[in-house]
């Protein structure tokens, strides 16, 4: 067996049945033995930044994805994509290939690099944003393959293998014993600990509440969260980070936490809580509207994904899932009658506002209707301006996925991303809105959806430029303007196929089109929404002005 071949059927033992990337000289050696292994199928993208998205949208799919890189200017036009993985919990495998074991031994200045001599610029540059790195050879394939697809699968971070040109074809050699991956330690007795000091918290508490943060998802627990939930009456809220985490209308729903820039309602129930549980939260500058959370630690169960905290005390090692489950036993046998007030604050939808058919479209229309005729099975993208946080305080339908990358926030990742999405979950019916700033950055991408027959439906909120950046600074500067585009017309050339589209203007013309929103083709579908350049989601506009709020303090 060769050396590409193990990491290949690897990668397929783990559920990897793509591989994105772009062809390169350093890396045809390794693409050669793609193509006759037959378990990856080379999707082929536009450039590498759309690889490393779309590699991005597949793991947060199935739980892990491969992109293939070539030396230097193929792994540097990737790294935003993959640093955006390692800072949301997402597992992307880099194989980047790199100069022959010769050339790299002599210094040798290749093209595509630094002209210096020194090959691991590179390496070192992606030790900042992947959990672990190895540089292969025939001699230490098997040990150090199994290495870092343990810790992608483990940490659910990127990792990131080089491939010297030369190694790919060569056998690999088996002069050490086939690793194991490596495990945690046994937990069992910190699992008795923790539950020993949760035991009084739960016992006594009437107002519990979950506060659900994104790493659930990735570390595989949410359907555990939503268990607990449902079957204890404990009401849930989330982070925004954690939209699509459980299915909202299976759960005593509360709605989003977002600090300051929360519902009072839900402020209250979260934070006056007698018991809150965080499971997976990770308190950052996004999730509490610029760290404007008000917690009572002693009143707090805290599980993270290797570590759990009761008050100021810590557990670990501690796997969520362990604590998780120890916890929710804890909760069944123990639990007492608990106060349903919390309850009350569940924001059912209300439908569409009154609304004037012949009026200009606004946004607090676009959204509940957008959200009104998504059916079972969609998956929703937004990207993370107005279309993210227009989106987050929409009631999902059951079977509705919800994918979104707020934290990183890269511009135009959610593009490519919904290829990425389309191949792993090729029977759902892809909705992805973005703005039309967004999209100028990575269009080029339909032409592999398209490739692809991913079943997309593009709506594009068209508002003439930047206006998530408008709100926040510079409402009419020119540096947040954009070229205007015909968007049916530049989908149709990116494609290079007929597309449907049709815009809408007014909240008549919106209500009219999705009244027939059954697209469950294999077509590229386009939606374009004008809406005003300052009109923007109250969830949205609450937020910046929390952060400013934050900052006249700060500053006085």
């Amino acid at each position: 067996m060769n050396v590409a071949t193990y990491l290949l059927d690897e990668l397929a033992r783990r559920g990897v049945r793509h591989l994105f990337g772009v062809p390169g000289d350093y890396n045809l050696p390794l693409l050669e033995i793609v193509l006759a292994h037959g378990k990856l199928a080379w999707v082929g993208n536009v450039n590498e930044l759309n690889a490393a998205f779309a590699a991005d949208g597949y793991a947060r799919t199935t739980g892990l994805a491969a992109v293939a890189l070539t030396y230097g200017v193929g792994e540097l036009s990737a790294i935003n994509g993959v640093a955006g993985s390692c800072s949301e919990n997402v597992p992307v495998v880099v194989i980047a290939s790199a100069p022959s074991r010769e050339q790299i031994r002599s210094g040798a200045p290749m093209h595509h690099g630094l002209a210096d001599g020194d090959w691991a610029h590179f390496l070192r540059a992606y030790t900042e944003v992947t959990a672990a790195q190895a540089v292969l050879s025939p001699e230490n394939a098997i040990e150090e393959i199994d290495r870092v697809l343990a810790v992608a699968e483990t940490e659910r971070r990127p990792v990131y293998i080089a491939i010297p040109s030369d190694v790919p074809g060569l056998p690999v050699v088996r002069n050490t014993p086939i690793a194991v991956p490596p495990t945690l330690l046994d937990s069992g007795p910190i699992q008795v600990e923790f539950l020993v000091a949760a035991h009084d918290l739960v016992a006594r508490a009437r107002r519990p509440v979950i506060l659900l943060g994104h790493e659930a998802a990735r570390f595989g627990v949410a359907e555990l969260v939503q268990h607990l939930a449902a079957t204890a009456g404990i009401p849930v809220a989330i982070t925004p980070m954690a939209k699509g985490a459980v299915d909202e209308q299976a759960v005593p729903w509360l709605g989003l936490y977002n600090g300051a820039a929360s519902d009072d309602e839900v402020r209250a129930a979260v934070e006056d809580a007698d018991l809150l549980v965080r499971i997976g939260t990770r308190l950052s500058h996004l999730e509490t509207a610029g760290f404007t959370a008000r917690f009572d630690e002693r009143r707090v169960i805290d599980l993270r994904p290797a570590h759990s905290t009761v008050g100021t005390v810590r557990f670990a090692p501690l796997p969520l899932r362990q604590a998780l489950i120890g916890l929710t036993d804890l909760f069944t046998s123990i639990g007492g009658p608990l106060d349903h007030t919390a309850q009350t604050c569940r924001q059912e939808t209300t439908g569409l506002p009154p609304v004037e058919t012949s009026a200009p479209l606004t946004q607090a229309v676009l959204w509940p209707a957008l959200t009104a005729a998504l059916q079972p099975g969609d998956t929703v993208i937004t990207s993370s301006g107005t279309s993210f946080w227009g989106m987050l305080d929409q009631p999902l339908p059951s079977g509705v996925t919800f994918v979104a990358a707020p934290h990183w926030g890269s511009i135009g990742g959610s593009l490519p991303a919904a290829l990425g999405v389309g191949l792993a979950a090729p029977l759902r019916r892809i909705v992805l809105v973005i703005g039309d700033g967004a999209l100028q950055l990575t269009v080029q991408e339909l032409a592999t959806i398209e490739r692809w027959q991913i079943p997309l439906t593009l709506v594009v909120v068209a508002n003439d430029g930047y206006t998530i950046e408008r709100v926040i600074d510079g409402p009419a500067a020119i540096y947040n303007d954009i070229a205007q585009w015909d968007h049916l017309a530049v989908v149709r050339a990116m494609a290079g196929a007929e597309v449907s589209g049709t815009t809408a203007r007014t909240a008549g013309e919106l209500l009219e089109v999705l009244e027939h929103w059954q697209y469950r083709d294999r077509r590229l579908h386009v939606l374009e929404v004008r809406t005003a350049p300052l009109d923007v989601p109250s969830r949205l506009r609450t937020f910046i002005e929390t952060l400013a709020a934050q900052r006249r303090s700060a500053s006085a």
